[in-house]
């Protein structure tokens, strides 16, 4: 038996087939594992552990190589992490710096740990690693010393999370590869490793759809339906629609944070490491619905709670994308997604003023992000401007 933190114990692992280091390729055509049994003397209970993760290899050296990895991997949580099968929780958690032989997965949950990120990234993020230990775990890696890492390593995870994701794309690829880069760039702060290895990943290339927006006939039947099924999240839909702003920025914002006399409300800016405040107009089209919203509130308010009214607790992003699939994806079958309301807003204005003023509206520090991803009508109206230049080859008296 070993001895394990908190008085646990788990007996020596062996391995499914026995014979695994000195088989003949046959075996090969077998499932592979390790097991062994886990007593928490504390509760009296024994469980039987079973772990794989060897089985995706097609050769017998890099089978037995991965059943190695595995083992230590699998002694390492037992004993210096204080693993407890059972309940499924880590006893023991280390502090400090990251050091360079940190295992990969411990040095990226240390590293996220350092991160100061607005809280929907931190999430995305926190998933991602998720993803990453489980990958890591199927082809061997999850021990390795951080410093140890090569660029083949992380490739082979980011590929193992393809094939673990229901779904994936370049989209999907390139998100996790940022993901990581983020880790890898505090890694690389905290002196754990000597070179973003990550950079070393090319982005792979994405296709960029043409995005379509809510047309004339669209827009009112959503507006009808809400308005008869749910007026608070109508109030909401408009208000947000002619902000500009994203979700988040919409979540934190307080009553305290809007002044309807001078038409503007102040949003608390994250993105990435920077944070700012910022004012934002309020549309004269668009006044009567914050009056209407703010009725009644208190300043320490949320100007939109769980109910989309006033109240001391908010909302958050979630809720607003599901009553948005609920009540126009598959309540009116309008397959266009809730963001696209802040891609039509930000094409119209620059319609009826220009880019720069749509930029200004949605808090970006130039054009060129606006102009990328939400004009989605700009390149037509230039199009257009374009059919009407009258420049003759040749001109006639």
């Amino acid at each position: 038996m070993i001895t394990l933190p908190h008085g646990c114990q788990c007996s020596e692992i062996s391995v499914t087939p026995k014979d695994w280091k000195t088989c003949k390729a046959s075996a090969m055509a077998r499932n592979w594992h390790i097991q062994y049994y886990f007593y928490d003397t504390a509760i009296k209970k024994r469980k039987f552990v079973l772990v794989k993760g060897m089985n995706r290899f097609k050769t017998l050296t890099e089978r037995r190589e991965a059943t190695v990895q595995l083992i230590e991997n699998e002694l390492y949580n037992l004993k210096d992490k204080g693993y407890n099968p059972i309940s499924g929780k880590f006893l023991i958690e280390s502090f400090g710096s990251i050091e360079p032989t940190a295992g990969f997965i411990d040095a990226l949950r240390k590293a996220f740990k350092l991160l100061k990120l607005e809280s929907t990234t931190m999430q995305d993020i926190s998933s991602a690693i998720n993803f990453f230990e489980t990958a890591a775990k199927k082809i061997g890696i999850e021990r390795i010393e951080i410093q140890s890492v090569k660029r083949r390593h992380l490739r082979q995870v980011l590929d193992m999370v393809g094939e673990l994701k229901k779904s994936w794309s370049a989209y999907s690829f390139n998100n996790c590869r940022a993901y990581l880069l983020m880790l890898y760039k505090k890694l690389l702060e905290e002196d754990a490793i000597d070179v973003n290895r990550v950079k070393e990943i090319p982005k792979q290339k994405n296709i960029l759809k043409l995005k379509r927006v809510l047309d004339e006939k669209e827009r009112l039947r959503i507006d009808t339906h809400l308005k008869e099924i749910d007026p608070n999240y109508r109030r909401f839909i408009h208000i947000f629609f002619h902000s500009g702003s994203r979700k988040t920025e919409m979540v934190w914002l307080k009553v305290a944070d809007v002044n309807l006399e001078k038409q503007v409300f102040k949003l608390f800016i994250k993105k990435g490491s920077q944070q700012r405040e910022e004012l934002r107009a309020i549309k004269n089209i668009a006044l009567d619905f914050w009056k209407e919203q703010l009725d009644g509130s208190s300043p320490d308010d949320y100007v939109f709670s769980t109910n989309f009214r006033p109240g001391e607790t908010r909302t958050t992003t979630k809720r607003m994308g599901n009553k948005w699939r609920l009540y126009v994806k598959e309540g009116l079958g309008i397959d266009i997604d809730f963001y696209s309301l802040k891609h039509l807003n930000l094409d119209e204005t620059s319609k009826l003023l220009d880019a720069e003023a749509a930029s200004k509206m949605a808090g970006h520090s130039s054009t060129v992000i606006t102009l990328k991803h939400y004009l989605v009508n700009e390149e037509e109206r230039k199009r257009k401007r374009l059919r009407k230049v009258s420049n003759d080859f040749c001109v006639t008296n």
